[in-house]
């Protein structure tokens, strides 16, 4: 998986910062249902839910191993499924690995992060960014679970600047500490240059590739952009449990040299739809 260079990481461990108690009494709730891509919150994707489990227990474990805090998320091109296991990822970490999550989406031009979690998207970090304000005021949290969620929000510009980019380092900087994990979502890595300026901002990255579809050279491409940062992993998504060599994977997972150095019968990977 790559080593860390601890030099480069921006980790707050200050414990007085905490959540305003003012803000903990706006929860709102998730939207489940039949059509929600949240696997948790539906009935029929046991197998999907599982593999998340997975996913959040190796990601904990690295944690213990390695220091990071926050962790960009993204993929090589548009469509691969990066929010949809953000947005997975970031409950099952708060629901099954007790951990306290925030989850923002940095997409601003394209956000998604509202629709995965069914919440308003007229208030996020878009809004922030062009008017500043206490960074709680553009969260949500999730009501019963340790997760905060801050949209990508309206009115965001068409790609990050400077000056935007010192803004995000500022908000990360004040609320670090009162989080176990931060995920970020970032745009596609070959559509802009967001997300490999977001990197900067991050200890350490996770990559998404979906399975059967994206070129090898095109993620080689994409994870020679953020190799100034540690790669976690690829998580392989969308991978048809059909397919032979399925009994050789997980359907959800970390893929990396560490993980296969450590289990050689264990190479990962995830299957899912969304962006």
């Amino acid at each position: 998986m790559g080593e860390v260079n601890k030099d480069i990481l921006r980790i707050d461990t200050d414990p007085s910062v905490a959540v305003p108690p003012e803000f903990l009494s706006r929860e709102v709730l998730l939207q489940g249902g039949p059509e929600s891509s949240l696997f948790s919150q539906r009935k029929d994707t046991a197998l999907g839910l599982e593999q998340f489990r997975l996913l959040q227990t190796r990601l904990t474990e690295l944690q213990t191993q390695e220091s990071f805090k926050r962790v960009l998320v993204t993929s090589a091109v548009q469509g691969e499924g990066k929010t949809h296991v953000t947005a997975n990822l970031a409950l099952t970490l708060a629901t099954e690995g007790s951990r306290k999550v925030l989850v923002i989406d940095a997409d601003v031009y394209n956000p998604a992060l509202h629709l995965a979690f069914g919440l308003p998207n007229d208030s996020g970090l878009g809004n922030w960014l062009r008017v500043g304000r206490e960074p709680w005021k553009v969260m949500s949290k999730i009501k019963g679970k340790d997760l905060y969620v801050m949209t990508g929000g309206s009115g965001g510009s068409k790609s990050l600047s400077q000056s935007n980019l010192a803004s995000l380092q500022s908000l990360l900087d004040q609320v670090s500490s009162a989080f176990d994990l931060i995920l970020i979502d970032a745009p596609p890595l070959l559509t802009t240059v967001d997300a490999r300026l977001l990197s900067t901002v991050a200890d350490a990255a996770l990559l998404v590739v979906r399975a059967g579809s994206t070129p090898r050279e095109v993620v080689l491409k994409a994870k020679q952009m953020i190799e100034r940062q540690p790669i976690l992993g690829i998580i392989l998504n969308r991978l048809d449990p059909t397919d032979d060599c399925y009994a050789l994977h997980y359907q959800y997972g970390i893929y990396g040299e560490r993980a296969r150095s450590r289990d050689k019968r264990k190479p990962s990977a995830p299957g899912s739809q969304r962006k």
